[in-house]
This record gives C-alpha cells, structure tokens and sequence, in this order.
C-alpha cells in the first residue's frame, strides 16, 4: 500500500456485480480488491484501474480486457482471467483469486531463496511466459508484485494488460531495474522484455540484490554451493543483455541454463529436462520389403539334402538336437513337477539303428526345496516429519535461535526441524536482530535463509518528557515511527519488544531498520520492516487478514 492513505479509504460496496470483501493493494493504475461472484459464490480478484480516460476510451480498454479471457493460456502459473467491464466510467479487470505473498513482500520477509528451491519457481514463470508469448500476448511491465508466491506453487498475474494500457495513451512508469532498456526508451514491449525481467526478479530472488541496469559487461554473481559460477554468470548476462536479439530464444531458455549451473546434486531432477530446445523427432525409416523368409521344407526333401552331405549325418544332428533341446527343458521344470519316474524319449521312426536309446541313470530321487514361507509386504515408509533449514547471515557469527531456543552461530544448517511453522531469531551485537518466519511442509522440507543484520549504531533514544532526556536538547538526528493497522488494536512489538496497540506514534527513534509485528485474535499476523530515518516520520500499515477457522 501506499503511503497516502490510500489502504484506508472506503472501499466500494460492489464493482460492477461483484461484492468487494476488501482491499488488497494498490498500484500505479488503481487499487486491488478481493471480491466474490454474487453466481458462484467463488473468490476473486478485481483490478479497477483509475486511470485519467474518456469514457469512450475506458469503454475500449474493457472490451480489450475482456478479450484476454479467450486469449490467456490456461497453465496453473497464470492468473485466469474471468471477466472485465466498466464500473461508471472506469474499467476493471476480473480473474481468480491467489491467496499468496507478492515477491515483492516475500522477499522483504524471508529474503532470498536458496537456488534449489529458485528453479522450480523460475521453471513456472518461464513456462507460463512462454505459453503466453505463443498466444501472442506479453506482459510487459513484469515487476516483483505481479508474483505471487504460495508454500509450494507460484503465479504470475497481469499478463497482457499493460499493453492494452499503452495502447489507450496511459503512460505506464518505468520499472527499474525490471524495465527492459527497450521498454525504458519507449519501444513496445516483446518476448525478449519480459525474459529481462523475469532476469531480472530471479537476480533479486537470489541473491537479495537488484540488478544495477543492463549487462554491459559479464553479470558478477556469488559463488554459491554446488553451482558452476561461470555458468551462473553467463546465463544471466545474456537474458540481461542490452541488445533484445542477443538474449536467450526463450524464457524455459534462460531457465535451463540457470539449472545447468547447477551440479546434479543440488535438484532433485537433472538439469537437462529443463533445456528449451525442441526435441528431435524419432526417426521412422519407410518399410522397405526384406527377404522372403525360408520356407520349412518336409522331411524327406530335408533328408534327400542330408544324403548329399553325407547321408544320415545330418538326420543324426537333428535327432541328437531334439533329444538336448528336450533335456534342457526338462531341467528347468520345478522341482516339484519331477516327482514322477523318469521316462525315455522314443527316437522317431527309422531312425532306431542310427541311434540307440540309452538305458536311464539310476539316481536317487533328488529332494523337493523346502517350501519358502511367504514374506510379509513391506510397510510402505512413513513419510518424514523432520525438515532442513540452512542459515546464513552477513556478517556471520550471528546467533540462531528458533522458536526461542539457541541452536548455534551462523553459517548454520539444522536437520532436525519438525514440519510447521518456524521462528527463526537471527542476533549479534552491535547490530539489529532479524526476525522470520518459515514453513516447512512435507512438499518443502528443505529452505535456506539469508538474513543481511543491519548496525545498530545507537540504542533507540527514549521518549522525550524521561529522566534520560530532562536538560538534553532535542535530538535532531532521530525519526518518528506509526503504526497503523485496520482494524485497530493490534499488538506492536518491534524488535520483538512490545511496544503497546495500534495505533501507535513512536518518537525520537534512532535512525535504522526496525523489524514490525503486529498480531490480534482472529487476524492472521502481520510483520514487516521499516527504516526510520532522521528528521522524518516513518509509517507502517497493515489491513489485518481474517483468521479463517480450521
């Protein structure tokens, strides 16, 4: 939300027949509500853009909107837009409702993903991209809030729109560092924009840093564990490549060659699936008609051959052939089928004086096998309940405790967690301490965290009217804090301190980055960071999510 006070307004009733529950965000076009179809009693989502247009303009720009519920591919990753059209003079924008995190806030509250968990992430928006560029459309102004980012899956929202916006006169501002350079001069926006910025997020996703523009040169990237350096590099340097002609064919492209950086070790699938080339076709050579195959001839053509050869020598190896092959088969019967007194096998007829039957070996009847007792089926295994974190901070030798019990100094990884929601209290003096939150599921087990500890460089400055602060001039080096949150009377604490109720106003604040956290029964909480700088007001604001009963 903004800081004019937008995220208290009113909001309406009902956009067009949808009733509105309540705001979401809002952007540089107009605010996002979620709402519910009055017919199918379904969440979604609504944009209404708010937006300087003629009423016969605004009415072109929803009959645009409405076009992409046709045109949108259906792929799990992308928003799917259900319907749009015009609430008095201003159009909005319909599609399905995701509970999630924008990246945006996600990385801003649990920082940057370890690469492992980046790629299958990156591998959806590629892919949904890519779907989307082949049903013509592009997004166009691609930026960390239109991703969304649940426990296990991710989506992208607004693909197609700000086209349809530039289209109608509205100047969009430019994303940077998200914007392509193309998009940034003025140029319609492409498949190879979009690939810059989805570069672009990943860079960010990553490593906790945003680009500092186009890759003029080779793109410096951190070494990290189990991961080719030099290929990490490339493959940023040429999605982020001024030239649009010189990036990757595609999104999926420049994916697979961040996960060919990776050492097969590091994903639970090899890098090669993720290859954006198209797969050769088998080859299918046409029949071609072989050679006839031998006919069998009777045997006394075979025999008259044979006395060509030598007369019975031949009828000789057939029978000796009949009677091996008629043993060997004989042999591999069970056991238990050879009970039976052994039987001879009669030469065929003519041929009694060119062999002779052998008299049968006696041998004592050889042992049935003990019979095996059936083995029990293997339990299938329980699935785990333990999970992985890895925790790094900078600078290290930072303590780690979780859910408020000490468990060492970073770099740190920890193997035995259970599945659920974690505290994770990242501290060292002189600097602020970190608070996150992470959730381990079965379908998750394993995350990484990287926390950046800010310096304290003073303690926060006590409230003026104190003792401490009788006889000292005011400090013009600090900073005023609010928090604010709908409703009010949620709980503050900062820097896991409790600091009182919503709404709160925090004077002579040492300049710095506080960690914010407000909770109230049957609100989902809400954290965030703020940095107070001196001799201005800081604000934190939160409209509260109702806690949904299991």
């Amino acid at each position: 939300m903004n800081e004019e006070g937008s995220l208290f307004d009113v909001p309406p009733a009902a956009i067009g027949r949808y009733l509105v529950r309540k705001p979401l965000g809002t952007g540089t076009t107009g605010p996002v509500f979620q709402a519910q179809d009055p017919e199918t009693h379904a969440a979604v989502a609504i944009k209404l853009f708010k937006v300087d247009l003629t009423p016969a303009v605004a009415h072109e720009v929803a009959q645009a909107l409405g076009r992409l519920v046709g045109l949108t591919p259906k792929l799990p990753a992308l928003a799917t837009p259900l319907d749009a059209g015009l609430d008095e003079i201003e159009a909005y924008f319909v599609t399905s409702f995701v509970d999630g995190d924008s990246l945006e806030s996600a990385l801003r509250d649990y920082g940057p993903a370890a690469i492992e968990d980046l790629v299958p992430r990156l591998r959806a928006l590629a892919e949904a991209l890519d779907a989307a560029h082949g049903a013509g459309l592009v997004h166009g102004a691609l930026h960390p809030k239109d991703v969304l980012v649940l426990a296990d899956t991710t989506h992208l929202t607004g693909v197609g729109v700000a086209p349809i916006l530039r289209q109608a006169g509205v100047v969009l501002p430019v994303r940077r560092p998200y914007s392509a350079p193309e998009v940034a001069s003025g140029a319609a926006a492409t498949a190879a924009s979009d690939q810059f910025s989805l570069a672009a997020i990943a860079f960010e996703w990553l490593f906790g840093r945003r680009i500092s523009g186009p890759a003029e040169r080779l793109v410096e990237v951190r070494a990290l564990p189990g991961v080719d350096r030099d290929a990490l590099s490339n493959a940023f340097t040429v999605a982020l490549a001024p030239d649009p002609g010189t990036r990757f064919a595609s999104c999926a492209a420049f994916c697979g060659a961040v996960a060919g950086a990776l050492e097969p070790s590091v994903l639970p699938f090899r890098p090669e699936v993720l290859d954006a080339s198209p797969i050769a076709e088998p080859v299918i050579e046409p029949f071609a008609p072989g050679p006839p195959a031998p006919r069998f001839e009777s045997i006394g053509r075979v025999e008259k051959k044979a006395e060509r050869f030598g007369g019975g020598v031949l009828v000789a190896m057939l029978i000796v052939g009949f009677l091996a092959g008629f043993a060997a088969g004989y042999m591999a019967k069970p056991r238990a089928l050879q009970s039976g007194p052994p039987q001879t096998m009669a030469a065929p007829p003519g041929t009694e004086a060119a062999v002779a039957p052998a008299p049968a070996p006696v041998a004592p009847a050889p042992k049935a096998p003990t019979p095996l007792a059936p083995q029990a089926p293997k339990a299938p295994e329980a699935p785990s309940n333990v999970g992985r974190l890895l925790v790094r901070s900078s600078p290290s030798g930072a303590t780690v405790a979780v859910d408020g019990v000490p468990r060492g100094v970073t770099p740190l990884a920890l193997r035995d967690l259970e599945l659920g929601a974690r505290n994770v209290v990242v501290a060292r003096p002189g600097y602020i301490a970190e608070d996150r939150r992470i959730v381990l599921t079965r379908a998750r087990p394993s995350r990484s965290l990287e926390v950046r500890l800010t310096s304290q460089a003073a303690e926060p400055a006590p409230r003026p009217g104190t003792p401490a602060t009788l006889g000292r001039p005011a400090a013009d080096a600090t900073g005023t804090l609010a928090v604010e949150s709908r409703p009010a009377g949620a709980a503050v604490t900062i820097n896991g301190k409790p600091s009182g109720k919503t709404p709160l106003s925090i004077d002579a604040l040492a300049p710095g980055e506080y960690r914010i956290n407000m909770t109230l029964e049957g609100y989902r909480p809400f954290s965030t960071t703020v940095r107070v700088v001196a001799g201005a007001r800081a604000r934190a604001a939160a409209s509260l999510s109702v806690q949904e009963r299991e």
